[in-house]
């Protein structure tokens, strides 16, 4: 059983998770930005359009490969904020239709420039459809759940909701 089929069980979903949806928001794009912070923020920073659009197609192709149907629309990123020398991103997704798909995804990079820490949050459909639940990505690849918050479904309220939580 995969990972996916385990949440999918355990959450009691009716619906099967996108495969794009998920890899691009817990998989693919936390461990880019995780693997090497200063070049993604290159990539957020000059052209994040290009960047972000280009690694929503690539979970499209391997969606497709697995036999899922996937959405090729993309969405720019939503918000881009300065907090305490942090600079987050928030990036909005199509609306979730499974646990654990999420609504956003923000990667908040505090550092010089040269060098990062790197802090992945994503705001997640919670299984049983009430309040979303609030995860963040680990460096080494676990994921932590802060369970269900009351945070409203937008850029800058997930992003204060992140903030109140980091």
């Amino acid at each position: 059983m995969s990972f996916v089929d385990f949440l999918m069980k355990l959450s009691g979903a009716t619906r099967a998770v996108r495969r794009q949806h998920y890899h691009f928001a817990h998989r693919m794009l936390p461990r880019l930005a995780h693997g090497d912070p200063a070049r993604i923020f290159a990539f957020l920073t000059l052209d994040p359009d290009d960047f972000l659009r280009s690694l929503w197609q690539d979970c499209a192709d391997l969606a497709e490969i697995a036999g899922d149907r996937p959405d090729r629309r993309f969405r720019p990123p939503a918000l881009r904020r300065t907090v305490d020398r942090t600079e987050w991103f928030v990036v909005s997704l199509p609306e979730p239709r499974a646990c654990p798909e999420a609504y956003f995804v923000a990667l908040g990079f505090h550092g010089d420039g040269a060098s990062f820490e790197l802090t992945v949050f994503t705001l997640e459909l919670a299984g049983d459809g009430d309040a979303p639940v609030l995860g963040r990505h680990n460096p080494d690849g676990t994921h932590t759940s802060f369970g269900a918050r009351d945070i409203p479904r937008t850029p800058e309220a997930f992003l204060d909701g992140v903030l109140r939580s980091a």
